[in-house]
């Protein structure tokens, strides 16, 4: 349950970090985003499987 959770999160902050990214409204390096999406999305299928 906490794995998913904490998947979810970073997944949504991996969304925040792509959208920023695209708009310039906060530009970090490229790729942050998806890096966060991937992260995020791989947490909380881990947190899925062992629930």
């Amino acid at each position: 349950m906490i794995l998913k959770a904490l998947g979810a999160l970073i997944f949504i902050v991996g969304i925040g970090l792509f959208i920023g990214n695209v708009s310039g409204k906060f530009p970090t390096f490229p790729g942050l985003g998806w890096l966060g999406m991937f992260i995020g999305g791989a947490v909380y299928r881990t947190g899925a499987r062992n629930a």
